[in-house]
Parts: structure tokens; C-alpha cells; sequence
């Protein structure tokens, strides 16, 4: 029987829980539009997390000093994941929070037995759903790799698309915010993952069945797609939330969100038409001439045209696309080294002006904060 309203303290137990019974990790995605209180949820489940910690570290304390003795399990949760939060929360946001998901990978297998991880990808430079979906299968596979060290991943993202089924396969828990605040409330629906490993896989959380159940409709009320999720098996219950405490919520933006969003400006690389035509094009010869000159079939050539995670870059129908393309082409394409060289050089010039422009904002801030 369902349990419909749930605490958000009694939730962030279960890492613990789960720590102590199984020796097993704790993984939770937290999905919702932009500006839906994503952030703040997370933020809040961490920290009765935190707070549950702090108090079973002092309990144990307390226990090892009276000469107490405990359980095999308790022993055991002792010796590997007995982690003791810092006092402060900046420590936290700088060990234990990333500004993107590539940091975050290469961060999880450093951070200690027991703690967490927080991944926030409606901040994250990767944007774009392929290197996202390249950055994800990398932060999943040293997930995978932490093994058991009953550590609490919060994961957030503003697109379902954005997830692979191999990242839902390995969760938890998955938290649906289906619209924002209402008056300072936040509503949250939680989903836990089957039990069975093929349903697990195959079909983590019935999502795809509620995605293609949902597209039936062209329009939708809230309160449907409300009862759709509820409809679900792996429905668990929902969280009434409120807003996370403004000066905890201030350092999040000030350390995490602000410099995830300056680095995005930063490394987010765009390219002229002219430059990306002239790319596909190159790409499209290789293709053809694998074809035509080395002899490779279509199913050979997308055999070779993979990640080095063994992921299908290009399916046969556009490898045949592109080589068709090249074989009908009367004349070869007209770019010129001076066309490249002059949609460099506004892309050089358009760069210039982007830099000066945050220069200006960052001493101005700098100024308001003096005056301050």
C-alpha cells in the first residue's frame, strides 16, 4: 500500500539505511523544468542527510567512549562509512558539489566512504545532449566503479532526454517536480526502481510507459498528469516542501551555481555554418571514400563509427545518406581558405567583446560590494 505523503526526514535516512543493512550506495535523480525548485529539494534532502549523520557520528561516539558494544552490522558501518560532516557548509560546497558533470566524475572516486556527491546539470556546460550524454556515461561508470562505498548521489536535470537508460537503470529513487512553487510549497512525486534486475533494466521506473501514455494527449491538465504518475507501480509517494534556508541557499549560488555558469559562457565553443558545412562535408568524404575506395559496407562503416564506449555514432540509413550525398555532388564544394579565415575572425572579434563586457560586470560588482 502506498504511503502518499512523505517526510523528507525520514527519506534521507535511507542512504544510511542502506549503508548499514546492505553496504550499498544510494543514487536519486531529481527531474524537473527550469525553475521548479530542482535545487532546492536536492539541497534539502542533503540536509537532513547531514544532520542524521552528525547525530549517529555523535551516538557512536558516544557508545565507542562508554565501552558499549556494538553489532557486526553496526561494526561494520563503523569501519567504512562512520563519515563525519564538516561544521560548515562552505567545506561541503567545495569538496563535495561540482560545476559540471566531467568534474564530478573525476572527483567521485576521491570523496570519502559515506559522504555524497551533488551533480546539478541544469547548470552544467554540457548542454548539449551528445557531450552530455558522453560526460553521463563517463560520471556512471566511476558511480559504478565507487562500488560500495555507500555513498548518496543527488543527481538533477532539467530534460528527460538528457538521460540515458542506463543512468535510470542504476537509481534508486527518481523525484518528479511537476510544476513550481505554489505560494512558497513545493509538491515532488517520488518513484522508486523495481526490485527486478530485467524490469529494472529494461524498463527503469516505468518512465518510458508514462512518456509514451503522455504523448497520446495533446494537451494535458496538471491534475491528470499528476494521476498518471500516481498510476504508476513504482509510485512511492510525494513531498510537500518549503524554500531551503536562505543563507545556505545563498553560498550554493555564490560557490556552485554562479562559477558553473561563468564556465559555460566560458567553454561553450560555437562555430560559424560555414566552418560546421565544411566539417560535415570532410566527414562525409571519409565515409564515402571508405565505401567506394577501401571497400567497407555500410554495416562495416557504422561498426567502426562508435564512442570509445561502443555507442552507434551514426545509424546505416545516414551513413547511406552521406555517401549518397557525396556520389551525386557535380562539382566539388565552394569554400576558400579566405571565407574560413573571415568567419574566424568574427568569431574572434564577437569573443573580444564578450570578455570585456564580463570584465565590466566584475568590476562593477567589485565597486557595489566595496561601497557595501
Amino acid at each position: 500500500m502506498v504511503r502518499e505523503r512523505l517526510s523528507i526526514k525520514d527519506f534521507a535516512k535511507i542512504p544510511i539505511i542502506r549503508q548499514r543493512e546492505s553496504e550499498a550506495d544510494t543514487f536519486i535523480i531529481i527531474y524537473g523544468a527550469r525553475r521548479t525548485g530542482k535545487s532546492t529539494l536536492g539541497l534539502k534532502i542533503l540536509k537532513e542527510y547531514i544532520l542524521y549523520k552528525k547525530k549517529l557520528y555523535a551516538k557512536i561516539e558516544e557508545m565507542q567512549e562508554q565501552g558499549m558494544e556494538l553489532s557486526k552490522k553496526w561494526q561494520r558501518y563503523v569501519q567504512l562509512y562512520n563519515w563525519k560532516p564538516p561544521a560548515r557548509w562552505k567545506p561541503l560546497f567545495e569538496k563535495h558539489f561540482a560545476t559540471s558533470t566531467s568534474e564530478m566524475a573525476e572527483q567521485i572516486l576521491k570523496l570519502p566512504k559515506g559522504s555524497f556527491c551533488f551533480v546539478d546539470e541544469g547548470i552544467d556546460i554540457a548542454s548539449w545532449q551528445d557531450m552530455m550524454k558522453t560526460e553521463q556515461k563517463e560520471l556512471m561508470q566511476n558511480v559504478l566503479k565507487a562500488g560500495e562505498r555507500g555513498l548518496l548521489t543527488i543527481f538533477i536535470t532539467p530534460s528527460l532526454k538528457l538521460l540515458r537508460k542506463e543512468i535510470l537503470a542504476e537509481a534508486q529513487y527518481f523525484i518528479i517536480i511537476p510544476r513550481p512553487h505554489r505560494r512558497g510549497v513545493g509538491e515532488a512525486l517520488v518513484l522508486r526502481n523495481y526490485d527486478n534486475s530485467i524490469l529494472r533494466e529494461y524498463k527503469p521506473f516505468g518512465v518510458a510507459d508514462l512518456i509514451n501514455n503522455l504523448t497520446k494527449w495533446k494537451r494535458i491538465s496538471h491534475e491528470r498528469f499528476i494521476a498518471k504518475i500516481k498510476a504508476l507501480p513504482t509510485y512511492t509517494g510525494y513531498f510537500k516542501y518549503g524554500r531551503m534556508d536562505e543563507r545556505v541557499y545563498e553560498l550554493y549560488r555564490v560557490m556552485v551555481k554562479e562559477p558553473a555558469m561563468l564556465l559555460q559562457k566560458k567553454e561553450t565553443k560555437y562555430i560559424s555554418k560555414l566552418k560546421y558545412d565544411k566539417i560535415l562535408y570532410a566527414l562525409q568524404t571519409v565515409l564515402y571514400n571508405l565505401y567506394v575506395r577501401a571497400g567497407y559496407s555500410p554495416k562495416q562503416i557504422e561498426s567502426l563509427f562508435i564512442d570509445k564506449w561502443g555507442n552507434k555514432l551514426w545509424g546505416i540509413s545516414r551513413i547511406k545518406t552521406a555517401i549518397e550525398k557525396i556520389s551525386t555532388m557535380a562539382e566539388e564544394p565552394d569554400f576558400t581558405r579566405e571565407d574560413v579565415d573571415r568567419e574566424l575572425t568574427k568569431a574572434m572579434i564577437l569573443e573580444e567583446v564578450l570578455k570585456r563586457v564580463r570584465e565590466d560586470i566584475k568590476d562593477v560588482l567589485i565597486e557595489d560590494e566595496e561601497k557595501e
